[in-house]
């Protein structure tokens, strides 16, 4: 199921990343296409991003597909890196994954018309 970004959903999905990441490690985060980003979490936790016309949507698939030849690998510095916490930004459309190791993946859901 994917849901389209607003800041409500995108409060909820740090509320719920929140209550399942931390604790667990990047395993690997890759893109499959230039509109599409896949995070691959220990005990098999995937989080799905694609853009489409300037839209934000994410989803949690089940299983993704192996990364291979024709993917990019993106974050590498961060792999195996334990999350401590997840941040969202109140009302508006972002929050944060905060590594172990002091870096942060700042995820921003603005689209093609934010102000």
């Amino acid at each position: 199921m994917d849901f389209y970004h607003s800041s409500f959903t995108t409060r909820a999905l740090a509320r719920y990343l929140g209550e399942h990441l931390p604790g667990r490690s990047l395993v690997q985060a890759y893109s499959t296409g230039k509109d599409e980003l896949l995070f691959v979490f220990s005990g098999s936790f995937h989080l799905k991003f694609n853009w489409a016309d300037g839209f934000m949507f994410f989803s949690f698939p089940a299983e993704v597909p192996r990364a291979g030849k024709n993917t990019i690998n993106q974050f590498r510095a961060l792999n195996g890196d334990k999350i401590t916490g997840i941040v969202d930004g109140g009302f508006d459309r972002f929050f944060r994954i905060e590594m172990e190791s002091g870096h942060v993946l700042l995820l921003k859901a603005f689209g093609k018309q934010s102000n």
